[in-house]
């Protein structure tokens, strides 16, 4: 969850509380169907470059139907919503 935690905060995004236990989660999925395998930053880059994808949808929606525009704007604040229900690196359910 460290690696996850710094990329996130390098890039201006803090996630939730359940956004943390929601991440944290599918990534011991992850390293469990991974085995020896995972470890290594690219995992976590794939996986949180979903998050932000994920975040990017739901800002754009916000916004449309509010005009707010300040999901836009550092610091982004990732809801549990935003961590993606299905595994981007490995494709299995979380």
């Amino acid at each position: 969850m460290s690696i996850l935690s710094v990329i996130a905060s390098a890039e201006g995004y803090t996630l939730s509380p359940g956004a943390q236990i929601k991440a944290e989660k599918n990534l011991k999925k992850i390293a469990q169907v991974a085995g020896d395998g995972f470890g290594n930053g690219r995992s976590v880059r794939t996986f949180f470059e979903t998050i932000k994808n994920n975040y990017a949808e739901r800002a754009i929606s916000q916004n449309k139907a509010s005009g707010d525009s300040t999901y836009f704007h550092s610091p982004y604040y990732v809801h549990e919503t935003d961590i993606p229900d299905l595994d981007p690196v490995l494709n299995i359910k979380a």
